[in-house]
């Protein structure tokens, strides 16, 4: 074992020394890069192709469940996206420039998640499409109605994300977890912010009232 190891070392070590000392050539009149001309490049010895395979193996995710619900995240964040420019869509026609921030931003968060959702898929190897998402309005009958529609999808994405978990729990695919628990805590937050800002409206303030409490520092 100790003597393949070595030999694959030095297999190693002397492709990586060609590599650093010879110069690209371009290919010009009377150059071709037939099956066995000059130009060819050597073929890599077998420990380069092991090596390979062995890295392709790890990052792969392996597990159907796992991958069709990771999916299914991407797309409730992607969803919640979409609604939530429509609810800033809404506060922006009423005059509530604070709340339509407070939702733009919220949007931009969704976003910014199922970005990082789609580099982790791939950086996995995993063949997914992007889903289909819906139209979202962009009124609602009363602030607290498009409030609760908010929590909604934030709760949704949050019931999304912890079945994604305990799929990565029964996998043992420890990467996969942590990946996940990064997007816990925001999205606690974002919840708390919201049941906070529903409670006022619900308590009989109106929007406006709301709006100027949510500006005064905590």
């Amino acid at each position: 074992m100790a003597s393949r190891r070595l030999s694959e070392e030095r297999d190693l070590a002397s492709v990586f020394a060609r590599l650093v000392a010879n110069e690209p050539r371009p290919v010009g009149p009377g150059r071709h890069h037939g099956a066995h001309g000059a130009d060819d490049p050597e073929p890599l010895p077998a420990a380069v192709t092991i090596a390979s395979a062995a890295d392709a193996g790890r990052r792969r995710l392996t597990g159907r469940r796992l991958r069709r619900r990771l999916v299914r995240l991407l797309r409730a964040q992607l969803d919640a996206q979409q609604v939530w420019l429509g609810i800033a869509a809404h506060f922006d026609r009423d005059g509530l420039g604070g709340l339509a921030a407070l939702f733009r931003d919220g949007a931009g968060e969704h976003g910014r998640r199922a970005a990082e959702i789609m580099r982790y898929l791939a950086s996995r190897d995993v063949a997914f499409e992007l889903p289909p998402i819906g139209a979202a309005p962009t009124r609602y009958r009363s602030a607290a109605l498009a409030v609760g529609v908010a929590l909604e999808r934030a709760m949704r994405t949050a019931r999304r994300a912890d079945a994604a978990a305990g799929s990565a729990v029964s996998r043992r695919d420890l990467r996969t977890l942590q990946f996940l628990e990064r997007f816990a805590e925001p999205e606690a937050e974002q919840e708390r912010r919201l049941r906070k800002l529903l409670g006022m409206l619900a308590s009989g303030l109106n929007a406006y009232q709301a709006e100027a409490l949510l500006r005064e520092p905590a």
